[in-house]
């Protein structure tokens, strides 16, 4: 900004004083900074260091944050993912992408092990943190939806010839705005684009998929397949979900792509794990709400006469936390449990509804964790799974 600032400066000196002696290099200095910026990516492709924020020095990292020689750099609540980046000869650059871009903090490290104990000082690994990444809204939009976002796109470039031909009419020399005004507008488009998070946690994820919010379990993701800067989910439904983080040579797609991608197949690992035995009578089934409430009290030991097994305490919490257990039966573990809360259950609850990335569950859980009875945790799961 200062070298941008400087020639105009200059010039305002030389008309508020009526010398035109310096003009000329005033004309050069202007020439000159306009070569270097044209050139710069060839003369310092990584930037220069003293103008591209760039800055060496100890760090300390906790689930607060990030301190750098002692003050903070960003805050724990602000990351939103976290991506790691390989480096010719063994360094590491760990991306950590914040709510607003301007925030984001790159850090380069000497190996991978001191990349992997970042992350975990800032508890950043996938069993501990809900990730969010934005990607393209196009490719999950209905075909009408779709349809109706081209047909604006095509209106306004008709719209833009349009004024640009009616101010002709005047002055024919205002023909000669029409290409550069259509390349504008093709610039100008892909700022226009309109984003939707996908939030991804242990258990699943969830985004808004034609205009409504959807929630897919990990245990619905039968795998993830990588194409350029474009992940596509296959569900087991055989339905699949296009992920779209950006156009193929943009570098800083490629690496929430991979992030995402990693975290997705580091989830799906957990599935060929053998499920709990207790978690089939903790599921719903076709049960009616008071008859799976009282069989599920019945689990937990706090329903007398009602002729069930019980389930041991630390059985119903390995469910209840199992990010690849049925939903339902991890509802129903909490449900179990409910005599047996104190508050450092109900601490533990409150952290584990903090990664919990489906809606419905993490209701029943924040539920769970408020004290609330039996009946509001099976409607906080019921009113947010509709």
């Amino acid at each position: 900004m200062i070298a941008l600032a400087l020639p105009a400066l200059a010039g305002l000196v030389c008309e508020a004083t009526d010398n035109g002696i310096y003009e000329e290099f005033v004309g050069l200095l202007a020439a000159a900074e306009a070569i270097g910026f044209f050139f710069l990516p060839v003369i310092a492709p990584n930037g220069i260091g003293l103008f591209n924020g760039e800055r060496r020095g100890p760090l300390r990292a906790n689930r607060e944050g990030i301190t750098f020689r002692g003050r903070p750099l960003i805050v724990r609540a602000q990351i939103r993912n976290a991506a790691i980046e390989g480096l010719p000869g063994g360094m590491q650059i760990v991306h950590l992408s914040a709510l607003r871009a301007k925030h984001d903090v790159h850090i380069e490290v000497e190996d991978d092990t001191k990349a992997r104990a970042l992350l975990a000082a800032l508890e950043l690994e996938p069993d501990r943190h809900v990730a969010t990444f934005t990607v393209h809204e196009d490719p999950l939009r209905s075909r009408l939806r779709w349809l109706a976002a081209r047909l604006l796109i095509a209106s306004g470039g008709l719209a833009a010839s349009g004024i640009v031909l009616y101010l002709a009419r005047a002055n024919e020399l205002l023909l000669l705005a029409l290409v550069p005004t259509l390349l504008v507008y093709a610039l100008l488009l892909p700022r226009a684009r309109i984003f939707t998070d996908v939030v991804l946690g242990g258990d699943g994820l969830t985004f808004r998929h034609r205009g409504k919010q959807r929630s897919i379990p990990l245990s619905s993701i039968a795998e993830v397949r990588s194409e350029p800067n474009r992940a596509v989910v296959v569900l087991t439904s055989d339905e699949n979900l296009l992920f779209r983080f950006g156009i193929e040579d943009d570098a800083k797609a490629a690496i929430l792509h991979g992030a995402f991608l990693a975290r997705v197949r580091q989830t799906l690992v957990k599935l060929h794990r053998p499920r709990d035995p207790g978690e089939a009578q903790l599921t719903r089934g076709e049960q009616k709400t008071a008859d799976w409430a009282r069989h599920l009290l019945a689990l937990g030991g706090a329903e007398e006469g009602y002729r069930v097994a019980t389930l041991p305490e630390d059985t119903l919490w390995r469910i209840a936390e199992g990010t690849v257990a049925e939903p339902t039966a991890r509802v129903g573990a909490l449900v179990a449990l409910r005599s047996r809360f104190d508050d450092d259950a109900r601490a533990r609850l409150s952290d584990l509804a903090s990664r919990t990335a489906q809606p419905d569950l993490r209701a029943a859980l924040e539920a769970a964790a408020g004290g609330a009875e039996v009946d509001a945790i099976i409607a906080a799961y019921e009113k947010c799974s509709r």
